[in-house]
């Protein structure tokens, strides 16, 4: 009887990973992350921007049409003369604490708490600024004999509520802006990237993109 051969046996060896490997690979997705991030919270940014504008750009269309179905007309002499008091000026919003709200607000009766129709975050996950121009300052908390329809933009920083500018909308969808002023401006700026919603008194809105 002939001896059956046994079949040879294989040893693979399995090569384990180094420690200078593993090193490179954590290098590269260091470099990686430190090219990316910069290029992420640009965009994000830039978008926080771009839907800021998209944003007041329709609540102020709406703030038209509350207005003329309300049928709330000011005092005369607000309506003739426009806004005493003028919106602080500067640069508000970068500070990552702070939070930029649109807000738009009704008071149907002399004597009610104004009642919140819509709200907005502008300021969502990015700390974008924000400059005004031509606005008037009427805060309707401390007016309790005021009717009407007010698009307001606040600062809000812990809890603590500022108005940055105020908008109210007459029965013919008209603006009141500041004393003097034939047109307003909000705009939007992240390093650079600017966007910019416009009025009149006439009640017209038009945007403009910067960058």
């Amino acid at each position: 009887m002939s001896a059956i051969a046994s079949p040879t046996r294989r040893i693979h060896r399995v090569r384990g990973i180094t420690l200078a490997e593993v090193a490179v690979v954590i290098g590269i997705f260091a470099v990686l992350l430190a090219v990316a991030t910069p290029a992420y919270f640009s965009y994000r940014g830039k978008q926080a921007v771009n839907t800021a504008q998209d944003m007041v750009e329709a609540m102020l269309a709406r703030s038209r049409e509350e207005a003329m179905t309300a049928g709330l007309p000011f005092p005369d002499d607000l309506s003739a003369s426009g806004i005493v008091a003028t919106a602080p000026s500067g640069m508000f919003g970068q500070n990552a604490e702070e939070r930029l709200i649109a807000r738009l607000r009704k008071r149907d009766r002399a004597g009610q708490t104004p009642k919140t129709l819509t709200s907005r975050d502008l300021s969502q996950t990015a700390s974008i600024g924000l400059q005004t121009e031509g606005f008037g300052l009427l805060d309707l908390d401390t007016q309790p004999d005021l009717e009407g329809v007010f698009f307001e933009i606040v600062s809000e920083t812990g809890g603590a509520e500022t108005l940055l500018a105020s908008l109210p909308v007459e029965i013919n969808g008209e603006f009141l802006l500041h004393q003097g002023s034939d047109s307003a401006r909000l705009t939007f700026d992240y390093n650079g990237h600017r966007q910019t919603v416009g009025v009149t008194r006439r009640g017209v809105i038009s945007t403009e993109s910067n960058g």
